[in-house]
């Protein structure tokens, strides 16, 4: 999150998952080691990743922490692949910070639909690797944003969600010949690997 705010960023995201005795958070896939909870907070993700301006000894932070860290200076997308209690989730949540800080994402349409039902205060997103409708999947699931797969997105899709108000964030940009290609499409949102150079290709479209 250091790195996020150093170079401007608006955003910021982590996936929230189960492992072990205890729920834990993770700030990307290629960071999840096998074992428990405990292995996790072992990481040194400084070392682990070569993140620029880390020093060793960072590891991976909790929900708490995060969105502690985030809380009025970036908007946090939490990635909602397991949870053993909702209702306990969202009072975490609620407790370290107010809905407007958040949205709430997942692969899991159910989840998200619930999601409406018992937190409509918090923005939600469903993320989906298929090619099927975006407007008609946020319809269904009651999302408030839409996540589909780079490669599934066009500048079709990118019209009918903006004509219908649906704002639409990317993921799985390999590369930043992909996200430049994303960001020309007219997105709203990404979720890159690459969060400087995206943030300086931002910068220059916006300057054009």
């Amino acid at each position: 999150m250091q790195i996020e705010q150093q170079i401007g960023g608006t955003a910021a995201s982590v996936d929230r998952d189960r492992s072990g005795e205890r729920e834990t958070e993770r700030l990307d896939d290629d960071l999840v080691v096998a074992g428990s909870a405990v292995d996790c907070d072992r990481i040194d993700i400084g070392q682990r990743r070569g993140v620029g301006g880390l020093a060793g000894g960072v590891g991976i932070p909790t929900l708490e922490e995060t969105l502690m860290q985030c809380r009025d200076r970036v908007l946090l997308n939490v990635e909602i692949k397991q949870v053993s209690s909702l209702r306990q989730f969202l009072q975490l949540i609620r407790s370290r910070t107010d809905a407007v800080n958040v949205i709430l994402t997942s692969f899991d349409r159910d989840l998200v639909s619930r999601l409406g039902q018992v937190a409509p205060d918090f923005r939600r997103g469903v993320i989906t690797a298929t090619d099927e409708d975006v407007v008609d999947l946020a319809k269904k699931t009651a999302s408030d944003l839409i996540a589909p797969y780079f490669g599934h997105v066009t500048g079709d899709v990118v019209s009918r969600a903006r004509a219908a108000g649906l704002p639409l964030f990317v993921w799985g940009c390999r590369d930043m010949i992909e996200t430049k290609a994303a960001l020309r499409l007219g997105i709203d949102g990404i979720v890159t690997d690459f969060p400087d150079e995206t943030a300086r290709e931002i910068a220059r479209l916006a300057d054009r």
